[in-house]
C-alpha cells in the first residue's frame, strides 16, 4: 500500500508539473483579446452570405445582437469610448477631426489628438488600466485608434504596440499580435486588436453591396485565423475574445447632396467632422452672420441645426473647449457636400450608392454587435433586450469597459458604463481553490476519507500557485488531477484483482472530465 501511495504521489506531481508547464510563458491573470472589425453593422451578421466562424461563435459563446454606441457615431470617438467607458464629452475625442481655436487648425484626431484626449485627468485606456495594476500584468495594441498616444500623468502607452500599417495584411498583423500572449519576457493578458473594414468597404459602395458581402466574409476567415493560432499556444480555450465594431453604416444616394458652401461664406468659418455630421466654428467676430447663415441654410436644405445650448442631453458633449459652435445632421439618405467619397476618383455613373455614418445614436443602423467566448462568457447565451428592440434597452458599448476589468481582476476607475448591464453574459467569479474542492467533490468518489486527502493535497498545492501568480484559473488543474488520483485508484485495484461497484464505473470518465463545466 505504501508503495501504491508513492506512485500515486508521483504521478499527481508529474500532472501538476504537466499543467503549470503548459504555455509556461503566457501570463497567469486572465486574459482578453477585444478585436474591433470598424464599420461592422450589427445586421451584416447572418445577411452577407457564409459566415461559418461567426455563426460558430454565436452558437458556442454569448451574442449580444446589437450595442448602442456613443454620438457622434463615428470611429475616433467610439474607440476612445470602448477602451474607456466614458462619453466623449468627458475623454474629449467626441469627433475624427476637431478645429482647435488655439493653433487656427483643423486636427486629425487620428494622427493628433494626444493633447485633447490622453492629457486629460481620468481618462485611461484599458492597456494603460490593466498595466497600472502591476504584478507582471503586460498589455498590447494593434492599430487601435489613439493607441501611440501617452495616458495618465505618465504618458503611459502599452508594453506591445503596432502602429497603424495599412498595408500590412491582416495575417501579418494577427501572426505579430498573438506571440504578445506567450512573450517571454512581458506576457500580455490584455490585447486590443483592429481592422479598418469593412468600413472602408462601406463608405465606397455601400452597405447593402457584393463588396460588403465579400469583405464580411473576408474577416470572418480573419476571425478563425486568429482562432487557430490561438490554439497553436493552447490559448484558445483560456482568452476571453470580444469582438465588436464601432458604428453602423447607412446607405445613401450619391445624387442626394447637400450643398452648405451655397448658402455660408466659408471663409467666415472652420469646419471639423465628416458628413452625416459637420462642425461649425464661428471666426472670431463673424458669430451673428454666421448663425443667420447657417439657420437660412438649414431652412432651405432640411438639416438639423445645434448650439451647445439646444443639442440633447443624451449625446453627453460636455462642456469641452473645442466643441463646435454649431453641429449639423443631415437627413437620414442625404449627404453634405463635403463627404470624401464624392471625390472624382470614386464616383460611379452606373452605381450611385454609398455609405455613411455619423447619425443619432438611436438609429438603428449605427449599431454594432458584440461576440464573447471565453472562461468567462456563458455558452450559447444571446442577450435580447429586457422589454423591446428600443435603443434606450439595449446593452452599451460603455459597458463593455467595466467588463473587462472585471474578467481582468483590476479595479475599473471611474466611468460611464455599467457592469450590472454586462452582468448576464458573464459566468461567476469562483475563489479556484473553492473550485477545486468543488468538482472533487462533486465528481470523484464518495470515500470521505480518500477526497479528504486528496483536497487537502490538492488545494495546497493550488493555493501556493494562486499566492504566486494571483487569481489564476484553476480548474484545468482541479481536471488533471481528478484524471490523475481516477487512474492511480484504478491501477491500485487492478492490482489488487478487483475493482470495487465505485470504482468500476470510473472506467467511463464522467463529462466533467471531458468538457468544460459552466460555473
Amino acid at each position: 500500500m505504501e508503495r501504491v501511495f508513492w506512485w500515486k504521489v508521483f504521478f499527481c506531481v508529474w500532472e501538476l508539473v504537466a499543467v503549470f508547464a503548459t504555455n509556461h510563458a503566457a501570463s497567469p491573470h486572465p486574459k482578453v483579446m477585444l478585436i474591433s472589425y470598424d464599420g461592422f453593422r450589427f445586421s451584416y451578421l447572418g445577411e452577407h452570405g457564409p459566415t461559418p466562424t461567426f455563426d460558430k461563435l454565436v452558437e458556442d459563446g454569448v451574442y449580444v445582437p446589437q450595442l448602442k454606441n456613443v454620438f457622434p457615431t463615428k470611429t475616433f470617438p467610439n474607440h476612445i469610448s470602448l477602451v474607456t467607458g466614458l462619453y466623449p464629452g468627458y475623454h474629449g475625442g467626441f469627433s475624427n477631426s476637431v478645429y482647435d481655436r488655439n493653433t487656427g487648425a483643423v486636427v486629425n484626431m487620428f494622427n493628433d489628438g494626444e493633447k485633447f484626449v490622453g492629457g486629460r485627468p481620468g481618462v485611461l485606456p484599458l492597456w494603460v488600466v490593466n498595466e497600472m495594476a502591476g504584478d507582471g500584468r503586460y498589455s498590447g495594441v494593434s492599430m487601435w485608434p489613439g493607441a501611440t498616444f501617452g495616458f495618465g500623468p505618465e504618458g503611459r502607452k502599452p508594453r506591445h504596440l503596432l502602429t497603424y500599417a495599412p498595408n500590412m495584411t491582416w495575417e501579418a498583423r494577427v501572426d505579430e499580435v498573438i506571440p504578445w500572449f506567450t512573450d517571454p519576457e512581458a506576457p500580455a493578458n490584455f490585447v486590443a486588436f483592429y481592422i479598418e473594414e469593412p468600413d472602408k468597404s462601406g463608405h465606397n459602395f455601400g452597405p447593402d453591396s457584393e463588396e460588403v458581402d465579400a469583405v464580411v466574409q473576408k474577416l470572418d476567415n480573419l476571425t478563425h485565423y486568429i482562432k487557430t493560432k490561438l490554439e497553436d499556444v493552447g490559448l484558445w480555450d483560456e482568452v476571453n475574445v470580444i469582438l465588436t465594431s464601432d458604428h453602423g453604416m447607412s446607405p445613401v444616394n450619391g445624387t442626394k447632396i447637400l450643398n452648405i458652401t451655397e448658402h455660408v461664406d466659408m471663409t467666415k468659418v472652420a469646419r471639423g467632422s465628416s458628413s452625416p455630421v459637420l462642425f461649425f466654428y464661428a471666426l472670431e467676430g463673424e458669430e451673428e452672420i454666421v448663425e443667420k447663415q447657417l439657420r437660412n441654410a438649414s431652412e432651405a436644405l432640411k438639416f438639423e441645426l445645434y448650439t451647445p445650448e439646444d443639442w440633447p442631453d443624451k449625446w453627453h458633449l460636455g462642456h469641452l473647449d473645442h466643441l463646435p459652435d454649431f453641429l449639423a445632421i443631415s437627413p437620414v439618405g442625404y449627404a453634405f457636400e463635403e463627404a470624401f467619397w464624392l471625390d472624382a476618383w470614386n464616383m460611379r455613373p452606373d452605381n450611385m450608392i454609398y455609405g455613411q455614418h455619423g447619425f443619432d445614436n438611436d438609429m438603428e443602423d449605427m449599431h454594432p454587435f458584440m461576440i464573447g467566448h471565453g472562461p468567462r462568457f456563458k455558452p450559447g447565451f444571446k442577450l435580447e433586450p429586457s422589454l423591446s428592440s428600443k435603443a434606450a434597452e439595449l446593452m452599451l458599448n460603455l459597458d463593455i469597459f467595466p467588463m473587462i476589468c472585471d474578467i481582468l481582476g483590476v479595479k475599473a476607475p471611474s466611468n460611464n458604463g455599467s457592469i450590472s448591464r454586462a452582468t448576464p453574459i458573464l459566468r461567476a467569479v469562483v475563489h479556484p481553490t473553492a473550485h477545486f474542492a468543488n468538482v472533487i467533490l462533486r465528481n470523484c468518489s464518495s470515500d470521505i476519507r480518500w477526497t479528504q486527502r486528496l483536497c487537502n493535497r490538492g488545494i495546497m498545492v493550488v493555493e501556493k500557485e494562486r499566492l504566486r501568480n494571483g487569481q489564476r484559473c484553476c480548474y484545468e488543474v482541479a481536471l488533471r488531477w481528478c484524471r490523475c488520483e481516477t487512474r492511480c485508484r484504478l491501477q491500485a485495484a487492478d492490482k489488487a484483482g478487483a475493482r470495487s461497484e465505485e470504482e468500476q464505473h470510473l472506467l467511463v470518465p464522467p463529462p466533467f472530465l471531458t468538457a468544460t463545466e459552466e460555473v
